[in-house]
């Protein structure tokens, strides 16, 4: 985990900024991944680096919140998704109702 923190630490932070959505950050996050694993393949197992990777982008996102007081998608500590909330939505139906937080839906 060292060695890719080390070695990968600004390829972390460059997905995390440029993050435009979830479904992206993974693609990428993906590249980064096989990348590394052609490198180290004889060193180890694609599933140990997937593991360290993974720990090491939560980690940065965390630090960043920690020290920056700044979210992966640019909010601040204090700034919440935007929420909404629809009601009847299946005309048949007594009391269905849609809420979203962000990318959260119920």
């Amino acid at each position: 985990m060292k060695i890719l923190e080390k070695d990968y630490k600004d390829d972390i932070a460059k997905i995390i900024l440029s993050r435009v959505s979830k479904e992206q950050e993974g693609d990428e996050l993906v590249l980064l991944t096989e990348t590394i694993a052609k490198k180290y393949s004889e060193e180890y197992e694609r599933k140990d680096i997937e593991t360290a990777l993974d720990k090491l982008f939560n980690k940065k996102i965390r630090q960043d919140i920690m020290e920056k007081g700044k979210r992966a998608d640019g909010r601040d500590t204090k700034t919440i998704r935007p929420i909404s909330g629809e009601v009847g939505l299946l005309p048949r139906t007594h009391g269905s109702a849609m809420f979203k937080r962000g990318q959260t839906q119920v």
